[in-house]
Protein backbone atom coordinates (compact mmCIF):
# COMPACT_ATOMS: atom_id res chain seq x y z
CA UNK A 1 0.00 0.00 0.00
CA UNK A 2 2.83 2.36 0.88
CA UNK A 3 4.20 1.75 -2.76
CA UNK A 4 2.24 4.02 -4.65
CA UNK A 5 1.94 7.09 -1.78
CA UNK A 6 3.91 9.53 -3.68
CA UNK A 7 1.07 8.82 -6.46
CA UNK A 8 -2.22 9.29 -4.02
CA UNK A 9 -3.54 12.19 -2.46
CA UNK A 10 -5.18 12.27 1.10
CA UNK A 11 -8.69 12.08 -0.27
CA UNK A 12 -7.58 9.26 -2.17
CA UNK A 13 -6.51 7.03 1.27
CA UNK A 14 -9.37 8.44 2.96
CA UNK A 15 -12.03 7.07 0.43
CA UNK A 16 -10.20 3.52 0.41
CA UNK A 17 -9.81 3.38 3.76
CA UNK A 18 -13.80 4.10 3.98
CA UNK A 19 -14.51 1.40 1.53
CA UNK A 20 -12.85 -1.00 3.42
CA UNK A 21 -14.38 -0.04 6.52
CA UNK A 22 -18.06 -0.15 4.95
CA UNK A 23 -17.05 -3.17 3.09
CA UNK A 24 -16.37 -5.08 6.42
CA UNK A 25 -19.10 -3.67 8.55
CA UNK A 26 -21.89 -3.18 6.05
CA UNK A 27 -24.47 -1.98 9.08
CA UNK A 28 -22.23 0.88 9.15
CA UNK A 29 -24.36 2.42 5.97
CA UNK A 30 -27.49 2.69 8.36
CA UNK A 31 -25.75 4.43 10.76
CA UNK A 32 -25.53 7.77 9.02
CA UNK A 33 -22.78 10.42 9.79
CA UNK A 34 -21.53 9.22 12.89
CA UNK A 35 -18.52 11.17 14.19
CA UNK A 36 -17.12 7.08 15.23
CA UNK A 37 -17.10 6.17 11.97
CA UNK A 38 -15.74 9.46 10.32
CA UNK A 39 -12.52 8.48 13.65
CA UNK A 40 -12.40 5.13 12.45
CA UNK A 41 -11.51 6.37 9.06
CA UNK A 42 -9.25 9.09 10.02
CA UNK A 43 -7.42 6.20 11.69
CA UNK A 44 -7.02 3.56 9.16
CA UNK A 45 -6.00 6.26 7.03
CA UNK A 46 -3.26 7.78 9.22
CA UNK A 47 -1.69 4.60 9.55
CA UNK A 48 -1.22 4.77 5.66
CA UNK A 49 0.69 7.59 5.24
CA UNK A 50 3.84 8.56 5.46
CA UNK A 51 4.82 10.53 8.93
CA UNK A 52 8.12 12.27 9.74
CA UNK A 53 8.40 14.83 12.78
CA UNK A 54 10.80 17.91 12.61
CA UNK A 55 12.67 20.03 15.60
CA UNK A 56 11.24 23.72 15.62
CA UNK A 57 13.77 26.39 16.46
CA UNK A 58 15.06 27.25 20.09
CA UNK A 59 12.09 24.82 21.00
CA UNK A 60 11.69 20.97 22.26
CA UNK A 61 8.36 20.50 20.43
CA UNK A 62 8.25 17.91 17.88
CA UNK A 63 5.84 19.42 14.56
CA UNK A 64 4.48 16.04 12.55
CA UNK A 65 4.33 16.31 8.76
CA UNK A 66 2.09 13.95 6.93
CA UNK A 67 2.12 12.88 3.36
CA UNK A 68 -0.19 13.37 1.42
CA UNK A 69 -1.25 16.29 2.78
CA UNK A 70 -4.51 15.69 5.14
CA UNK A 71 -7.45 17.52 5.20
CA UNK A 72 -7.62 20.91 7.22
CA UNK A 73 -10.63 18.57 9.20
CA UNK A 74 -10.39 19.60 12.50
CA UNK A 75 -10.88 16.00 13.81
CA UNK A 76 -7.79 15.07 11.33
CA UNK A 77 -5.51 17.89 12.57
CA UNK A 78 -6.66 17.03 16.93
CA UNK A 79 -5.29 13.34 15.39
CA UNK A 80 -1.87 15.37 14.66
CA UNK A 81 -1.68 17.61 17.58
CA UNK A 82 -1.98 14.21 19.85
CA UNK A 83 0.86 12.82 17.77
CA UNK A 84 3.37 15.89 18.35
CA UNK A 85 2.36 16.24 22.05
CA UNK A 86 2.98 12.59 22.56
CA UNK A 87 6.65 12.54 20.52
CA UNK A 88 7.40 15.77 22.54
CA UNK A 89 6.04 14.62 25.92
CA UNK A 90 8.07 11.00 25.44
CA UNK A 91 11.06 12.15 24.41
CA UNK A 92 11.45 15.43 26.62
CA UNK A 93 9.77 14.66 29.86
CA UNK A 94 10.51 12.30 32.65
CA UNK A 95 6.60 12.78 32.67
CA UNK A 96 4.72 12.31 29.78
CA UNK A 97 1.20 13.37 30.47
CA UNK A 98 -0.10 12.95 26.78
CA UNK A 99 1.32 9.03 25.88
CA UNK A 100 -0.22 8.39 22.19
CA UNK A 101 -3.11 5.93 22.44
CA UNK A 102 -5.20 5.88 19.68
CA UNK A 103 -7.49 4.01 21.64
CA UNK A 104 -8.19 6.37 24.07
CA UNK A 105 -8.93 8.42 21.15
CA UNK A 106 -11.41 5.88 19.46
CA UNK A 107 -13.07 5.72 22.23
CA UNK A 108 -13.63 9.84 22.64
CA UNK A 109 -15.22 9.56 19.31
CA UNK A 110 -17.81 7.69 20.22
CA UNK A 111 -16.51 3.66 19.15
CA UNK A 112 -18.24 2.10 22.16
CA UNK A 113 -21.85 3.60 21.07
CA UNK A 114 -20.72 2.93 17.44
CA UNK A 115 -20.30 -0.81 18.21
CA UNK A 116 -24.03 -0.99 20.15
CA UNK A 117 -26.04 0.88 17.11
CA UNK A 118 -24.12 -1.47 14.16
CA UNK A 119 -25.34 -4.48 16.49
CA UNK A 120 -28.88 -3.40 16.56
CA UNK A 121 -28.58 -2.10 12.53
CA UNK A 122 -27.73 -5.39 12.04
CA UNK A 123 -23.76 -6.22 12.47
CA UNK A 124 -22.46 -9.77 13.29
CA UNK A 125 -20.03 -10.44 15.48
CA UNK A 126 -17.63 -12.05 12.77
CA UNK A 127 -18.17 -8.50 10.79
CA UNK A 128 -17.28 -6.50 14.04
CA UNK A 129 -14.50 -8.90 14.70
CA UNK A 130 -13.14 -8.30 11.46
CA UNK A 131 -13.50 -5.09 11.80
CA UNK A 132 -11.62 -4.71 15.19
CA UNK A 133 -8.72 -6.64 13.79
CA UNK A 134 -7.98 -4.46 11.08
CA UNK A 135 -8.59 -1.37 13.27
CA UNK A 136 -6.13 -3.16 15.71
CA UNK A 137 -3.66 -3.80 13.18
CA UNK A 138 -4.07 0.35 11.97
CA UNK A 139 -3.59 1.01 15.68
CA UNK A 140 -0.11 -0.83 16.25
CA UNK A 141 1.43 0.55 13.06
CA UNK A 142 0.79 4.00 14.15
CA UNK A 143 2.20 3.05 17.18
CA UNK A 144 4.84 1.84 15.83
CA UNK A 145 5.62 5.07 14.02
CA UNK A 146 5.31 7.06 16.56
CA UNK A 147 8.01 5.33 19.13
CA UNK A 148 9.99 5.64 16.13
CA UNK A 149 9.27 9.08 15.82
CA UNK A 150 10.39 9.95 19.62
CA UNK A 151 13.37 8.19 19.70
CA UNK A 152 14.68 10.14 16.57
CA UNK A 153 13.39 13.49 18.09
CA UNK A 154 15.35 13.19 21.28
CA UNK A 155 18.49 11.85 19.04
CA UNK A 156 18.14 15.06 17.15
CA UNK A 157 17.48 17.51 20.09
CA UNK A 158 20.29 16.06 21.99
CA UNK A 159 22.46 16.69 19.16
CA UNK A 160 21.56 19.91 18.45
CA UNK A 161 20.94 21.66 21.99
CA UNK A 162 23.63 19.21 24.18
CA UNK A 163 26.30 18.00 21.28
CA UNK A 164 29.15 17.92 24.53
CA UNK A 165 27.22 15.06 25.72
CA UNK A 166 28.72 11.61 24.98
CA UNK A 167 26.30 8.73 24.08
CA UNK A 168 22.56 8.43 23.84
CA UNK A 169 20.85 8.35 27.45
CA UNK A 170 19.04 4.89 28.15
CA UNK A 171 15.51 7.17 28.42
CA UNK A 172 14.38 10.36 29.78
CA UNK A 173 15.04 11.57 33.21
CA UNK A 174 13.97 14.57 35.39
CA UNK A 175 17.34 15.82 34.92
CA UNK A 176 18.12 15.12 31.08
CA UNK A 177 14.34 17.19 31.62
CA UNK A 178 16.12 20.23 33.25
CA UNK A 179 19.22 19.75 31.08
CA UNK A 180 17.31 20.22 27.74
CA UNK A 181 15.79 23.27 29.82
CA UNK A 182 12.12 21.94 28.08
CA UNK A 183 10.66 24.53 30.44
CA UNK A 184 12.05 27.26 28.74
CA UNK A 185 11.56 25.89 25.35
CA UNK A 186 10.73 29.01 22.80
CA UNK A 187 12.55 31.22 25.05
CA UNK A 188 14.93 33.46 23.13
CA UNK A 189 17.15 33.26 26.57
CA UNK A 190 17.10 29.28 26.04
CA UNK A 191 20.83 28.82 24.29
CA UNK A 192 22.19 30.62 27.31
CA UNK A 193 20.25 28.47 30.04
CA UNK A 194 21.36 25.30 28.30
CA UNK A 195 24.82 26.26 28.11
CA UNK A 196 24.95 27.71 32.37
CA UNK A 197 22.95 24.39 32.99
CA UNK A 198 25.35 22.16 31.45
CA UNK A 199 28.24 23.65 32.99
CA UNK A 200 26.11 23.27 36.65
CA UNK A 201 25.44 19.76 36.17
CA UNK A 202 29.02 19.38 34.70
CA UNK A 203 30.36 20.41 38.18
CA UNK A 204 28.19 19.44 40.55
CA UNK A 205 26.61 16.07 39.19
CA UNK A 206 26.24 14.62 42.63
CA UNK A 207 23.33 17.13 43.50
CA UNK A 208 21.21 16.59 40.62
CA UNK A 209 18.14 17.08 42.10
CA UNK A 210 19.16 19.89 44.25
CA UNK A 211 19.99 21.65 41.44
CA UNK A 212 16.44 21.72 39.38
CA UNK A 213 14.83 23.25 42.56
CA UNK A 214 13.52 26.54 41.45
CA UNK A 215 15.12 28.74 43.46
CA UNK A 216 18.61 27.41 42.15
CA UNK A 217 17.83 26.76 38.86
CA UNK A 218 16.66 30.35 38.77
CA UNK A 219 19.95 31.38 40.12
CA UNK A 220 21.51 29.09 37.52
CA UNK A 221 19.33 30.29 34.41
CA UNK A 222 20.38 33.86 35.66
CA UNK A 223 24.49 33.46 36.31
CA UNK A 224 24.50 33.88 39.60
CA UNK A 225 27.51 32.39 41.78
CA UNK A 226 26.52 28.97 42.29
CA UNK A 227 28.61 28.42 45.44
CA UNK A 228 27.52 30.18 48.08
CA UNK A 229 23.38 29.23 47.33
CA UNK A 230 24.58 25.44 47.63
CA UNK A 231 26.08 26.14 50.85
CA UNK A 232 23.64 27.81 52.06
CA UNK A 233 20.96 25.14 50.95
CA UNK A 234 23.12 22.52 52.05
CA UNK A 235 24.50 23.64 55.66
CA UNK A 236 28.02 22.67 54.84
CA UNK A 237 31.47 24.37 54.33
CA UNK A 238 33.13 25.21 51.80
CA UNK A 239 35.58 22.24 51.91
CA UNK A 240 32.53 19.89 52.16
CA UNK A 241 31.26 21.73 49.19
CA UNK A 242 34.57 21.18 47.39
CA UNK A 243 34.24 17.16 48.21
CA UNK A 244 30.90 17.31 46.23
CA UNK A 245 32.33 18.40 42.52
CA UNK A 246 33.07 15.12 40.99
CA UNK A 247 31.54 12.72 43.52
CA UNK A 248 29.30 11.55 40.49
CA UNK A 249 29.20 11.30 36.72
CA UNK A 250 27.37 13.02 34.13
CA UNK A 251 26.12 9.37 32.97
CA UNK A 252 24.99 8.39 36.42
CA UNK A 253 23.34 11.68 37.40
CA UNK A 254 21.23 11.52 34.03
CA UNK A 255 20.08 8.07 35.04
CA UNK A 256 19.29 8.52 38.87
CA UNK A 257 16.43 9.93 40.09
CA UNK A 258 17.97 10.60 43.46
CA UNK A 259 21.51 12.28 44.40
CA UNK A 260 23.70 12.22 46.90
CA UNK A 261 21.95 14.77 49.16
CA UNK A 262 20.81 12.68 51.43
CA UNK A 263 23.91 11.33 51.87
CA UNK A 264 25.38 15.01 52.98
CA UNK A 265 22.29 15.24 55.10
CA UNK A 266 23.51 11.88 57.30
CA UNK A 267 27.43 12.49 56.84
CA UNK A 268 26.62 15.82 58.86
CA UNK A 269 23.76 14.71 61.15
CA UNK A 270 26.57 12.27 62.66
CA UNK A 271 29.53 14.29 62.65
CA UNK A 272 31.90 12.77 60.55
CA UNK A 273 34.63 14.82 59.98
CA UNK A 274 35.71 15.54 55.88
CA UNK A 275 38.30 12.91 55.96
CA UNK A 276 36.05 10.30 56.94
CA UNK A 277 33.78 11.24 54.11
CA UNK A 278 34.01 8.87 50.62
CA UNK A 279 37.33 9.50 48.96
CA UNK A 280 39.02 11.15 52.28
CA UNK A 281 36.92 14.33 51.45
CA UNK A 282 38.75 14.72 48.24
CA UNK A 283 36.99 16.08 44.93
CA UNK A 284 36.65 13.97 42.29
CA UNK A 285 36.00 10.35 44.22
CA UNK A 286 33.15 9.07 41.41
CA UNK A 287 33.93 5.68 42.66
CA UNK A 288 34.46 5.90 46.60
CA UNK A 289 31.40 7.56 46.59
CA UNK A 290 29.65 4.90 44.42
CA UNK A 291 31.04 2.39 46.81
CA UNK A 292 30.23 3.68 50.16
CA UNK A 293 27.77 2.72 52.40
CA UNK A 294 26.86 6.26 53.07
CA UNK A 295 25.18 6.54 49.09
CA UNK A 296 22.44 4.20 49.89
CA UNK A 297 19.49 5.27 51.13
CA UNK A 298 19.26 5.28 54.49
CA UNK A 299 16.35 7.56 56.55
CA UNK A 300 16.72 5.83 59.81
CA UNK A 301 20.45 5.18 61.04
CA UNK A 302 20.86 5.22 63.78
CA UNK A 303 24.93 4.61 64.06
CA UNK A 304 27.12 5.92 61.52
CA UNK A 305 26.37 4.06 58.18
CA UNK A 306 30.15 3.15 57.59
CA UNK A 307 30.05 0.92 60.58
CA UNK A 308 27.25 -1.12 59.66
CA UNK A 309 28.32 -1.26 56.22
CA UNK A 310 28.09 -5.40 56.53
CA UNK A 311 25.23 -7.69 56.85
CA UNK A 312 26.25 -8.75 60.65
CA UNK A 313 26.51 -5.29 61.58
CA UNK A 314 23.66 -4.05 60.47
CA UNK A 315 21.81 -7.28 62.48
CA UNK A 316 23.14 -6.20 65.75
CA UNK A 317 21.90 -2.39 65.64
CA UNK A 318 18.86 -3.67 64.32
CA UNK A 319 18.39 -6.08 66.93
CA UNK A 320 19.73 -3.56 69.48
CA UNK A 321 17.11 -1.37 68.49
CA UNK A 322 14.62 -4.14 68.93
CA UNK A 323 15.48 -5.16 72.17
CA UNK A 324 16.96 -2.21 74.15
CA UNK A 325 15.99 1.25 72.32
CA UNK A 326 12.42 0.75 71.12
CA UNK A 327 10.71 -0.73 74.36
CA UNK A 328 12.84 2.13 76.25
CA UNK A 329 11.23 4.61 73.76
CA UNK A 330 7.98 3.59 74.41
CA UNK A 331 8.64 3.20 78.08
CA UNK A 332 9.50 6.53 77.87
CA UNK A 333 6.76 7.82 75.99
CA UNK A 334 4.29 6.06 78.07
CA UNK A 335 5.22 8.08 81.11
CA UNK A 336 5.28 11.88 79.77
CA UNK A 337 1.80 11.08 77.27
CA UNK A 338 3.77 12.74 74.65
CA UNK A 339 1.62 13.49 71.56
CA UNK A 340 0.98 11.54 68.16
CA UNK A 341 3.90 12.85 66.25
CA UNK A 342 6.61 12.05 69.62
CA UNK A 343 5.29 8.50 69.91
CA UNK A 344 5.66 7.97 66.27
CA UNK A 345 9.18 9.02 66.90
CA UNK A 346 9.65 7.09 69.72
CA UNK A 347 9.03 3.55 67.72
CA UNK A 348 10.87 4.42 64.70
CA UNK A 349 13.75 6.87 66.10
CA UNK A 350 12.93 8.95 62.44
CA UNK A 351 12.60 12.77 62.45
CA UNK A 352 10.31 13.86 60.02
CA UNK A 353 11.60 15.64 56.90
CA UNK A 354 11.95 19.21 57.57
CA UNK A 355 13.90 17.93 60.85
CA UNK A 356 16.68 15.93 59.10
CA UNK A 357 19.04 18.23 58.61
CA UNK A 358 18.89 20.09 62.13
CA UNK A 359 21.14 20.57 64.85
CA UNK A 360 18.62 18.49 67.16
CA UNK A 361 18.94 15.52 64.82
CA UNK A 362 22.45 16.16 65.08
CA UNK A 363 22.07 16.46 68.52
CA UNK A 364 20.03 13.32 69.59
CA UNK A 365 22.50 11.12 67.40
CA UNK A 366 25.37 11.97 69.10
CA UNK A 367 24.34 10.55 72.39
CA UNK A 368 23.25 7.28 70.16
CA UNK A 369 26.55 6.85 68.70
CA UNK A 370 28.51 7.23 72.05
CA UNK A 371 26.21 5.29 73.42
CA UNK A 372 26.41 2.13 71.12
CA UNK A 373 29.45 3.08 69.64
CA UNK A 374 31.63 5.12 72.07
CA UNK A 375 35.82 5.60 71.13
CA UNK A 376 35.94 2.70 68.82
CA UNK A 377 36.94 2.82 65.35
CA UNK A 378 35.19 1.01 62.93
CA UNK A 379 37.30 -2.88 63.18
CA UNK A 380 37.20 -2.75 66.70
CA UNK A 381 33.23 -2.47 66.61
CA UNK A 382 33.36 -5.05 64.03
CA UNK A 383 35.07 -7.46 66.14
CA UNK A 384 32.66 -6.62 69.46
CA UNK A 385 29.86 -7.25 66.26
CA UNK A 386 31.20 -10.86 65.90
CA UNK A 387 31.59 -11.42 69.38
CA UNK A 388 27.68 -10.55 69.84
CA UNK A 389 26.64 -12.76 67.02
CA UNK A 390 27.93 -15.81 69.36
CA UNK A 391 24.88 -14.49 71.41
CA UNK A 392 22.66 -14.25 68.85
CA UNK A 393 20.66 -16.90 68.92
CA UNK A 394 19.13 -16.49 72.69
CA UNK A 395 18.33 -12.99 72.16
CA UNK A 396 16.04 -14.13 69.62
CA UNK A 397 14.65 -16.63 71.55
CA UNK A 398 13.33 -14.28 74.68
CA UNK A 399 12.37 -11.92 71.74
CA UNK A 400 10.20 -14.15 70.24
CA UNK A 401 8.71 -15.57 73.34
CA UNK A 402 7.90 -11.95 74.10
CA UNK A 403 6.45 -11.47 71.54
CA UNK A 404 3.91 -14.96 70.67
CA UNK A 405 0.58 -15.36 71.03
CA UNK A 406 1.40 -18.13 73.07
CA UNK A 407 4.57 -18.54 74.82
CA UNK A 408 6.43 -21.64 75.77
CA UNK A 409 5.78 -25.30 75.36
CA UNK A 410 4.79 -28.19 77.06
CA UNK A 411 6.99 -29.78 79.51
CA UNK A 412 8.01 -33.81 78.63
CA UNK A 413 6.92 -34.45 82.63
CA UNK A 414 6.76 -33.10 85.52
CA UNK A 415 10.50 -32.49 87.70
CA UNK A 416 11.66 -35.42 88.85
CA UNK A 417 13.80 -35.93 91.99
CA UNK A 418 16.39 -38.68 92.22
CA UNK A 419 15.59 -41.10 95.71
CA UNK A 420 19.06 -39.77 97.31
CA UNK A 421 17.15 -36.19 97.26
CA UNK A 422 20.57 -34.29 95.69
CA UNK A 423 19.67 -34.63 92.19
CA UNK A 424 16.82 -33.07 90.22
CA UNK A 425 16.24 -33.16 86.75
CA UNK A 426 13.49 -30.01 85.40
CA UNK A 427 12.55 -29.45 81.63
CA UNK A 428 12.37 -25.98 80.65
CA UNK A 429 9.32 -24.39 78.73
CA UNK A 430 10.54 -20.78 77.93
CA UNK A 431 12.87 -19.08 76.32
CA UNK A 432 13.79 -17.49 79.61
CA UNK A 433 14.61 -21.07 81.23
CA UNK A 434 16.76 -21.52 77.85
CA UNK A 435 18.44 -18.06 78.46
CA UNK A 436 19.33 -19.00 82.31
CA UNK A 437 20.46 -22.83 81.46
CA UNK A 438 23.04 -21.34 78.33
CA UNK A 439 24.28 -18.48 81.54
CA UNK A 440 24.88 -20.69 84.32
CA UNK A 441 26.38 -23.14 81.94
CA UNK A 442 28.55 -20.74 79.32
CA UNK A 443 26.97 -23.32 76.17
CA UNK A 444 24.47 -22.31 73.76
CA UNK A 445 21.53 -24.19 74.37
CA UNK A 446 19.27 -20.68 73.94
CA UNK A 447 20.15 -21.36 69.77
CA UNK A 448 17.42 -24.09 70.61
CA UNK A 449 14.45 -22.50 71.15
CA UNK A 450 12.78 -23.17 67.47
CA UNK A 451 12.91 -26.94 67.84
CA UNK A 452 11.91 -27.00 71.45
CA UNK A 453 9.13 -24.51 70.46
CA UNK A 454 7.93 -26.49 67.27
CA UNK A 455 7.85 -29.67 69.62
CA UNK A 456 10.70 -31.51 68.14
CA UNK A 457 13.12 -30.75 71.31
CA UNK A 458 12.80 -30.76 74.66
CA UNK A 459 15.93 -29.34 76.89
CA UNK A 460 16.13 -30.66 80.88
CA UNK A 461 18.53 -29.18 83.27
CA UNK A 462 20.19 -31.64 85.66
CA UNK A 463 20.82 -30.03 88.65
CA UNK A 464 22.95 -30.47 91.73
CA UNK A 465 22.35 -29.58 95.11
CA UNK A 466 20.43 -26.35 93.35
CA UNK A 467 23.20 -26.41 91.14
CA UNK A 468 22.80 -26.41 87.47
CA UNK A 469 24.58 -29.07 86.52
CA UNK A 470 24.29 -30.22 83.34
CA UNK A 471 22.28 -30.16 80.26
CA UNK A 472 20.37 -32.77 78.67
CA UNK A 473 18.65 -32.83 75.47
CA UNK A 474 15.55 -35.24 73.97
CA UNK A 475 14.51 -35.42 70.39
CA UNK A 476 10.78 -36.44 69.96
CA UNK A 477 8.93 -38.30 67.31
CA UNK A 478 5.51 -39.43 66.94
CA UNK A 479 1.97 -37.45 66.12
CA UNK A 480 -0.20 -39.58 68.85
CA UNK A 481 -0.12 -40.08 72.51
CA UNK A 482 0.19 -43.80 71.50
CA UNK A 483 2.94 -43.30 69.34
CA UNK A 484 5.43 -40.70 71.22
CA UNK A 485 8.72 -41.86 71.59
CA UNK A 486 12.01 -39.57 72.59
CA UNK A 487 15.67 -40.50 72.73
CA UNK A 488 18.53 -38.93 74.48
CA UNK A 489 20.19 -36.03 71.99
CA UNK A 490 23.54 -34.27 73.47
CA UNK A 491 23.66 -34.47 77.23
CA UNK A 492 26.48 -31.33 78.24
CA UNK A 493 27.86 -30.16 81.40
CA UNK A 494 29.55 -26.84 81.64
CA UNK A 495 31.45 -25.20 78.36
CA UNK A 496 29.90 -28.30 77.00
CA UNK A 497 32.29 -30.92 78.80
CA UNK A 498 31.50 -34.02 79.51
CA UNK A 499 29.44 -34.91 82.72
CA UNK A 500 31.03 -36.53 85.19
CA UNK A 501 30.20 -40.41 85.90
CA UNK A 502 27.64 -39.72 88.79
CA UNK A 503 25.27 -37.53 86.54
CA UNK A 504 25.59 -40.14 83.94
CA UNK A 505 23.56 -42.07 86.82
CA UNK A 506 21.10 -39.81 87.45
CA UNK A 507 20.57 -39.42 83.91
CA UNK A 508 19.84 -43.29 83.46
CA UNK A 509 17.57 -43.80 86.54
CA UNK A 510 15.24 -40.68 85.23
CA UNK A 511 14.82 -42.78 81.65
CA UNK A 512 13.70 -45.60 83.07
CA UNK A 513 11.72 -44.11 85.32
CA UNK A 514 10.13 -42.94 82.60
CA UNK A 515 10.33 -45.48 80.42
CA UNK A 516 8.61 -47.94 83.53
CA UNK A 517 5.71 -45.18 83.73
CA UNK A 518 7.01 -44.63 87.47
CA UNK A 519 7.11 -40.82 86.35
CA UNK A 520 4.51 -39.48 84.21
CA UNK A 521 4.79 -38.15 80.94
CA UNK A 522 2.60 -35.85 79.55
CA UNK A 523 1.38 -37.53 76.56
CA UNK A 524 -1.41 -35.82 75.38
CA UNK A 525 -0.45 -31.82 76.19
CA UNK A 526 2.45 -32.72 74.56
CA UNK A 527 1.11 -34.12 70.77
CA UNK A 528 -1.66 -31.49 70.48
CA UNK A 529 1.25 -28.98 70.77
CA UNK A 530 2.98 -30.76 67.77
CA UNK A 531 0.13 -30.75 65.89
CA UNK A 532 -1.05 -27.42 66.74
CA UNK A 533 2.62 -26.01 65.48
CA UNK A 534 2.31 -28.43 62.78
CA UNK A 535 -0.97 -26.86 60.95
CA UNK A 536 -1.02 -23.12 62.41
CA UNK A 537 2.89 -22.77 61.98
CA UNK A 538 4.28 -20.12 64.62
CA UNK A 539 3.25 -17.05 63.06
CA UNK A 540 0.79 -15.58 65.66
CA UNK A 541 2.69 -12.91 67.41
CA UNK A 542 2.29 -8.85 67.78
CA UNK A 543 4.62 -6.47 66.16
CA UNK A 544 3.87 -4.37 68.58
CA UNK A 545 6.93 -2.82 70.55
CA UNK A 546 8.71 -5.42 73.48
CA UNK A 547 8.03 -4.76 76.87
CA UNK A 548 10.90 -2.65 79.38
CA UNK A 549 11.23 -5.61 81.09
CA UNK A 550 12.34 -7.49 78.24
CA UNK A 551 14.70 -4.66 77.74
CA UNK A 552 16.26 -5.18 81.08
CA UNK A 553 16.31 -8.13 80.73
CA UNK A 554 18.44 -9.23 77.57
CA UNK A 555 20.35 -5.96 78.17
CA UNK A 556 23.42 -7.48 79.74
CA UNK A 557 23.66 -9.70 76.39
CA UNK A 558 24.37 -6.70 74.51
CA UNK A 559 27.48 -5.88 76.31
CA UNK A 560 30.20 -7.41 74.15
CA UNK A 561 28.80 -5.03 71.56
CA UNK A 562 28.46 -2.01 73.39
CA UNK A 563 31.36 -0.08 74.61
CA UNK A 564 33.88 -0.91 77.13
CA UNK A 565 33.00 0.30 80.66
CA UNK A 566 29.17 0.41 79.92
CA UNK A 567 26.88 -0.55 83.05
CA UNK A 568 25.81 -3.87 83.32
CA UNK A 569 22.17 -2.79 83.87
CA UNK A 570 19.77 -0.89 81.09
CA UNK A 571 19.10 1.91 83.95
CA UNK A 572 23.03 2.73 84.42
CA UNK A 573 23.65 2.17 80.62
CA UNK A 574 21.19 5.27 79.76
CA UNK A 575 22.05 7.28 82.89
CA UNK A 576 25.63 7.14 82.42
CA UNK A 577 25.36 7.92 77.93
CA UNK A 578 22.39 10.21 78.56
CA UNK A 579 20.00 8.30 76.87
CA UNK A 580 16.58 8.66 78.38
CA UNK A 581 17.33 12.65 78.53
CA UNK A 582 18.15 12.83 74.80
CA UNK A 583 14.75 10.55 74.23
CA UNK A 584 12.97 13.24 76.23
CA UNK A 585 13.98 16.05 74.46
CA UNK A 586 13.57 14.52 70.97
CA UNK A 587 9.83 13.82 71.85
CA UNK A 588 9.67 17.37 73.51
CA UNK A 589 10.24 18.82 70.56
CA UNK A 590 8.41 16.58 67.98
CA UNK A 591 5.88 17.73 70.37
CA UNK A 592 6.32 21.24 69.73
CA UNK A 593 6.89 20.35 65.83
CA UNK A 594 3.41 18.80 65.52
Amino acid sequence: MNADLSASTWEDLHARSARDLYASVPAFAKCGSDPAIAALTVLMTFAQTAITARRQENSVAAHVVIGPKPDADPAILGLARHMEAAITGSACRARNTTPFDPGAWLEQAGYIGLLTRAVKAGANESDLKDMAGMISEAIEKLSSRISHLTAVHLDRLLQRDLPQLDGRPSGTSATLEWLLAVDRSGDAERPVVLLRRWQALGIYAALSTVLREKPITRAIDEGQPLKPILMDRLGVSAAELKALRGARSLPAALKSAIDLEHAVVELKAHGVPLAEWPGRGEPNQPAAWLQSPWAGIHRNTIVRMDYVGNQHARDAIGALAEDILRPLAVHRATIAKRGDLAYSFLHSFEFPAGLRNSRDRRVFLAVLNRAIIGSRGIKAFHEAVELWHRRVATISAVRHERRTDRPGWPAICPPWRCERGIHEIVPLTSAAGLVEEGNRLDHCVGGYYQQCRSGAVQILSLRREGTHAATIELTLSGTTADTLSFQVGQFKARRNRRPDDELHDVLRAFLTALNSGAHPIFRTQLTAHRKRMEQEGDYLWSAGALPIAHAREVFPLYLPLLPRGTPADLDGWCKQTGLTAALDRAAALLLRSA
